[in-house]
């Protein structure tokens, strides 16, 4: 990719050398995860609070607006934040007129918004929608001078710092979205809170890594440019297909029905996302390191898989067995219409969760252009499945996931193996000692289902589903696994090797072959 830049690299921190790469990887995941999980149970709490007190209206007008703004914050973005961490030659002159084509489609996309919100609100029939729309319109600029900065931080594998900033604007998001929400705002709740949090998140990421501003130059940018078009058009069409079941549930059925099949999606997005954010965070930046080596790659995304299936696939199966209890005992029975889109939605995000890192490994390759394509296919398809499966109500929205998604992952696998030289086999094999436990949880929970008595209160019923599920689980997998975590808790610590898939030589070996070279 070197033709890709045009100026000499800035003296930035150097990544570890090849084979020290998976110990760093791993060390940055826990630090990452570490924070992410500290502020979970809080970020859960409030938004159990905040829905009871709130009801389904506020956030079926929340989603309406998503639709639109998250489709503007991908176009500021502009994929500039990959191209930093991919083209890792950029110089500091550069990553400067970056900075500040940033800041200038943060304004523009400002700007655009205010302008929009107005039809958007006379297309919903909302009267709340507009204002809506012009509060949270402020939140571009303020991401828009976090993208440079947040990149050069990932690029330097400086995940520790990173981990502090996001905890704290977590934090300070779940606070003030239940202080608001307790003072009668209504729906500006959610509103405040996003504004307050990203003005903290902007804040802190500029004290811990300042930049400047450069007039933007053609000739020096046009190749980062072209990269950048890719990946922002690969995310247009992955914002396109992700939230268009969103609009066709708001456009169908109403703000109501939009506002359960969002919380529905929260839900089920909650044992992933905290996971596959976590390492998408982390990942990109250690690909993009060892880009020029396809052994070292294939490591970390077995590695990867491997971890991502341990932690997810017992969510998300467990998520959707408990679906009904946990819906009637934890939101109340005029959530009810949440029930079978959130298990539905469980069972998608199961596979989801483990095509995450893929995009990533053609990214770094270089293979923008495919992912591009692929990702505007996937982008016509889907939204025509969620169509169709409107006519079944919400619940067939959310089998369109189910149906239509894994027909285009299946080029996306081949392609991403081919790349890095990888065959199926070891991809399946550390696939399966997790996946075999959550199949034999759901077949104890099913049975368990069955047996308990009918009288059992809604409370205790849900007790022992997840009990049962959790021992049924620790006992097929993660019994047999103990060994490896203690293994991988050992390298993280920086006290032992890395188990496979990852092979690597010890320190010991290292410093006797760099013996035998000096001698």
């Amino acid at each position: 990719m070197a033709d890709l830049v045009s100026e000499s690299p800035p003296p930035v921190s150097a990544p570890p050398p090849a084979a020290g790469l998976d110990r760093s990887l791993l060390r940055g995941i826990a630090w990452t995860g570490g924070a992410k999980w500290a502020t979970q149970l809080l970020g859960w709490s409030s938004t159990l609070l905040v829905a009871n007190l709130l009801g389904p209206d506020p956030y079926g007008l929340i989603g309406m607006a998503s639709v639109f703004l998250g489709l503007v914050s991908t176009l500021t973005e502009f994929g500039l934040g990959t191209a930093i961490i991919s083209l890792r030659k950029l110089s500091a002159e550069q990553n400067r007129q970056l900075n500040t084509i940033a800041l200038a489609l943060g304004v523009v996309g400002a700007l655009l918004t205010c302008a929009a919100a107005w039809p958007l609100g006379w297309i919903y029939r909302e009267k709340q929608l507009p204002m809506i729309i012009v509060a949270m319109s402020s939140t571009f600029v303020l991401s828009a001078l976090r993208i440079v900065p947040t990149a050069q931080l990932q690029r330097d594998l400086l995940f520790r710092r990173l981990a502090i900033l996001e905890t704290l604007q977590s934090v300070v998001f779940a606070i003030a979205n239940v202080v608001f929400a307790l003072l009668g705002f209504g729906v500006g709740t959610l509103v405040i809170g996003a504004v307050v949090s990203q003005t903290v998140g902007t804040i802190l990421t500029w004290m811990a890594r300042p930049e400047r501003f450069a007039w933007p130059r053609r000739d020096s940018l046009g190749g980062a440019l072209q990269f950048s078009s890719h990946v922002l058009i690969s995310r247009l069409a992955w914002y396109l297909y992700t939230n268009a079941d969103f609009a066709v549930a708001g456009l169908v059925f109403g703000k109501s029905v939009l506002g359960a099949y969002t919380l529905a999606w929260q839900f089920a997005s909650i044992p992933i996302d905290k996971i596959s954010a976590m390492i998408a965070r982390v990942t990109p930046a250690y690909f993009a390191a060892a880009q020029d080596d396809n052994r070292t790659m294939r490591g970390i995304l077995l590695n990867i898989t491997e971890g991502l299936a341990f932690l997810t696939l017992p969510a998300t199966f467990g998520l959707a067995l408990v679906a009904p209890e946990f819906v009637r005992l934890i939101l109340g029975p005029e959530w009810s219409g949440a029930i079978v889109p959130l298990q539905l939605l469980s069972i998608y995000a199961s596979y989801r969760s483990l095509v995450t890192v893929l995009p990533q490994v053609l990214t770094v390759k270089g293979d923008t252009k495919w992912t591009m394509w692929l990702g505007v296919w996937t982008a016509i398809a889907l939204p025509i499945g969620f169509l169709v499966g409107s006519r079944f109500g919400p619940a067939g929205i959310a089998a369109a996931w189910i149906v239509v998604y894994p027909i285009f992952t299946v080029p996306l696998y081949r392609r991403s193996f081919a790349a890095i030289e990888l065959r199926r086999d070891p991809y399946l094999r550390v696939l399966w000692p997790s996946l075999r436990g959550a199949l034999a949880m759901a077949a104890a929970v099913l049975a368990a289902r069955i047996l308990l008595p009918e009288s059992m209160s809604n409370v205790w019923r849900t007790v022992a589903l997840v009990a049962i599920g959790v021992v049924v689980y620790g006992a097929v997998t993660v019994y047999p696994q103990l060994g490896r975590m203690k293994r991988l808790l050992a390298s993280v610590r920086g006290s032992g090797a890395v188990p496979r898939p990852m092979r690597r030589r010890s320190p010991r070996r290292r410093r006797a072959r760099r013996r035998r070279d000096v001698g």
